[in-house]
Formats: structure tokens, C-alpha cells, sequence
């Protein structure tokens, strides 16, 4: 591993410390409690609008994830910022190094993409279907793109061989970058407008099942997943 990926590495371990102590402190409501000191207010990874996203769901899924899946999601995230930063810049212009802008959550970067990612994924495991029980239902269902916002999905992801084609001709892959990162924006329009899974309120229990919706979920992460492949970088399924 170089050096400038243990930095990246220690930096994530560095925000994801002092999340722990920062969560402890506030769960127990005190600054007198000398058990849970308070984080320090001047650290330099805590900004005003809170920190990344990434690591706050890290921190908030610890329960869920084990030690080795909490480990490949750091590294996933890591290296995926140092690879993501360098392929998306477009290599004839000149080039900004910005570390805060690698890890920043928000925005054309590795750690909204892998985040992205992961809450498709996890849409489907919401809904407890498998990756057989959709390839058979790719056969049979209806994709019948009622709402604007399935038009607009399913014309983004129509474009993924263009996109492919596109680099191959001018070998610039920040293309496929900004590709990806707009797929990602769309898809998030796309599930704050249409539901794919419904859930009782009460029970928590699934009661109805969009399947041609749960297609398009399918459908842009598989799109999203050969993009990472070919861009070099390790999604997680869970984070």
C-alpha cells in the first residue's frame, strides 16, 4: 500500500474515531461525564455542515456490518476517492489536487457514488428479492415507465453504450465519470418520486412490490457496477 493510500486510510480512521467518541458524548446528554469526553470542536475533519456522509452511515450501521465488512467498506472507500479524484478530471485540462474534495460526500466523487450504490442495493433486499427472482422477472414484466421520472431513468440508462463508445474513441474516461454521476442524480429523482417497495407503517411488513420499478433499480446498478469495474474501483453491497 503507498503511502498516500495509508494517509487516506488513517484520515477515514481518524473521522470515524472521532464520530464514536462525538455520538457516546451526545448520547449521554452530559459534558460532565468524565467517562465520555467531549470531541474536540477545532478537529480538523469536523466541519460546519457535519461530516461525510460515508462514514456517518460506517458509524451507523456498525450493528449490521461485521468487522471484515466494515474494513472492505473503508477501503472501498479509500482507494475508490484517490482513483475516482484523478479519473474524473479531465486529463487534458490542468489538474487541482484537493484532498478535502476526494472525501467529500456530496457531489461528482467516489463516496456519493459507492453510497449511491449501496442504497440500490439495499432496495432490493428491502424487498427480499433475489438476483434469480429478478432475472426471471426481467422475462415476464411489463416496463410500463408511467411517471416522468422512469422516462427520464430508463434514457439515462439507455445512453451506457454510447457512453462505452465514446470512450474507446477519445480514451477519456472522465466521461464515464460524469456519466455515472448523473445516472446516480437521476435514480435518486427517480426513487424520491416513485415508491418500489411498500411497506405496513405498523408492522414494517412488505405489502406491495413495484417490479418493473424494481427492474430500473436493478437495471442501474448493474449499469453502475460495470462502470466501477472498468473505472477500478471495489463497490461494497453493504455500507
Amino acid at each position: 500500500m503507498r503511502s498516500f493510500e495509508r494517509l487516506v486510510l488513517k484520515r477515514l480512521k481518524d473521522i470515524t474515531d472521532t464520530l464514536t467518541l462525538q455520538f457516546a458524548y451526545r448520547a449521554n446528554g452530559s459534558a460532565d461525564d468524565a467517562a465520555t469526553p467531549a470531541p474536540p470542536r477545532d478537529h480538523p475533519f469536523i466541519d460546519d455542515h457535519g461530516l461525510n456522509v460515508f462514514v456517518v452511515v460506517l458509524i451507523a450501521f456498525l450493528q449490521v456490518l461485521s468487522p471484515d465488512e466494515l474494513l472492505k467498506a473503508q477501503e472501498a472507500v479509500a482507494f475508490g476517492c484517490i482513483k475516482y479524484a484523478d479519473l474524473s478530471h479531465n486529463r487534458i485540462n490542468d489538474y487541482v489536487f484537493s484532498f478535502d474534495k476526494m472525501l467529500d460526500d456530496r457531489g461528482n466523487t467516489a463516496a456519493y457514488l459507492l453510497y449511491a450504490f449501496t442504497r440500490i442495493r439495499s432496495i432490493a433486499r428491502l424487498a427480499n428479492l433475489n438476483e434469480a427472482i429478478l432475472r426471471k422477472a426481467a422475462e415476464t414484466t411489463e416496463i410500463l415507465l408511467d411517471h416522468d421520472k422512469e422516462w427520464k431513468l430508463g434514457k439515462c440508462i439507455l445512453r451506457f453504450p454510447e457512453i462505452l463508445q465514446k470512450i474507446l474513441d477519445d480514451l477519456l474516461l472522465h466521461t464515464l465519470c460524469d456519466y455515472l454521476y448523473e445516472l446516480a442524480t437521476t435514480f435518486t429523482e427517480f426513487y424520491d418520486s416513485c415508491y418500489c417497495v411498500e411497506k405496513d407503517r405498523q408492522t414494517g411488513e412488505v405489502i406491495k412490490i413495484n417490479m418493473w420499478r424494481m427492474l430500473l433499480c436493478e437495471a442501474t446498478a448493474v449499469i453502475m457496477a460495470k462502470g466501477f469495474d472498468i473505472l477500478g474501483i471495489n463497490p461494497v453491497q453493504r455500507m
